[in-house]
């Protein structure tokens, strides 16, 4: 785990209150992984500026907040969706514990509450081999209960996309949730998942997602964060293993919360893997957005990709860190980083710490950060057939995060993507 000057202060305290809810009733092994996991927060805190990976994220807001439970739920809310055009399997967190029926699912598709299937010995082994790296991953583990696990056997191609639907909503003191993902892929395994998380109300969404990708398997993974722009906080930490041949189609469209992390730590473990993690943020008002992403290539003829877009505007904030990491033996590497992010106004502010570190010779990588405003030629250009100046930064910067959303291989999921407004970013 990440080791710094430890810092127990009030979010440490608020945030972990409550993390004994329930334990007397899960399996022993669970109570000794929630127990080290409560501990290892004690030890360290919660992340400061003071901490390399956190210097431009800030906690200080949560000190001061009262947290409350969430309330049970006896009515399946209905949500809304652009996603529900799909025609996929529907799958419903409230503030993040299942609720509703669960739908028919495919031959070779396994879907179950954390807490129904944690006595299974293929679950406890899984979860049990998981290296705890962050204070926000251990605090989650802490609460190991909530959440969804998904699973596809081995040899098993789910035709129908797979919806996950997250919503927070509460209207009492701030909530506080710890939903826990975990998606195992067999070999030769394939599904497409689109998550989709919103909320309203006054919440903080601590949410950890574990993901095995076996060899040959394929994993479409699409996420919109639509949470609650004045009152919510989202932390998301995602933890990827890849083996052989495995492919990673990742994207996630950022545009909600008040602050928000999403860190990803993607190990290529072995050969010929393909892991594409873009993504694109649409920020306004005072809202902060960090992405954190570590991807290691620890064998030969990988690639990697990491390309993400951002639009700032207001007195809004985004962090891009990058790390792309080739090791020795991880000949014959294709690893790419980009992040390019538009600031509409003077107030608007980025933070970019882009890195490579490569241990081996034979590679090709490459990374770059740029920011800066609309082409004024571009503009004009709108401007004198006669565009409306809205309308036409809208048009600009509409086909600046199209771009990366191009990128996304499955073409029904990528069109309603680039259907989604980020018009309000641009007034």
């Amino acid at each position: 785990m990440m080791v710094a000057e430890a810092q127990i202060n009030n979010n440490t305290i608020n945030l972990l209150e409550g993390w004994e809810e329930g334990l007397d009733k899960a399996p022993e092994w669970v109570q000794s992984f929630r127990k080290k996991a409560a501990d290892d927060v004690m030890k360290t805190g919660l992340p400061t500026p003071a901490w390399e990976d956190w210097k431009y994220t800030n906690l200080r807001n949560l000190e001061s907040v009262t947290l409350c439970e969430a309330s049970s739920l006896h009515v399946v809310p209905n949500i809304s969706s652009p996603f529900i055009d799909l025609k996929p399997i529907i799958v419903q967190l409230f503030n993040g514990s299942f609720v509703g029926e669960m739908p028919d699912l495919p031959d070779g598709l396994m879907i179950a509450p954390i807490n129904e299937v944690w006595t299974n010995d293929w679950f406890k082994g899984f979860v049990s081999s998981l290296s705890i790296d962050t204070p926000m991953e251990a605090l989650n583990s802490a609460f190991l209960n909530d959440g969804i696990v998904i699973k596809v056997s081995e040899n098993t191609k789910i035709a129908e996309p797979l919806l996950l639907l997250s919503t927070y909503e509460n209207s009492k003191d701030m909530l506080s949730v710890m939903p826990r993902i975990v998606i195992i892929l067999e070999n030769n395994a394939e599904l497409n998942i689109v998550e989709h998380q919103s909320g309203i109300g006054s919440y903080v969404c601590n949410q950890a997602t574990s993901i095995n990708l076996g060899e040959k398997s394929k994993l479409g993974h699409y996420i919109l964060q639509d949470n609650d722009r004045t009152q919510g906080y989202l932390f998301n930490t995602t933890k990827l293993n890849c083996y052989d041949d495995a492919v990673y189609d990742g994207f996630s469209l950022n545009h909600g919360a008040k602050l928000s992390r999403h860190e990803i730590f993607a190990d290529l473990l072995g050969e010929r893997i393909e892991c594409i993690i873009n993504g694109a943020y649409n920020l306004i008002s005072t809202q902060h957005h960090d992405t954190t992403i570590k991807t290691g290539h620890f064998s030969p003829n990988s690639i990697s990709k990491q390309i993400y877009k951002g639009v700032i505007n207001h007195e809004a904030s985004a962090v891009f860190q990058g790390r792309i990491c080739v090791h020795n033996d991880a000949q014959g590497t294709d690893g790419h980083q980009l992040n390019r992010t538009l600031l509409l106004s003077e107030k608007a502010e980025f933070n970019a710490k882009p890195e490579l570190k490569i241990y081996a010779d034979d590679v090709k990588c490459s990374h770059g950060v740029t920011s800066g405003d609309l082409n004024d030629e571009e503009l004009f250009y709108l401007r004198s057939r006669g565009i409306p100046e809205i309308e036409a930064k809208q048009i600009l910067t509409k086909a600046f995060v199209a771009e990366v959303i191009e990128g996304i291989k499955d073409s029904v999921v990528r069109d309603i993507f680039l259907s989604i407004s980020i018009e309000e970013g641009t007034k």
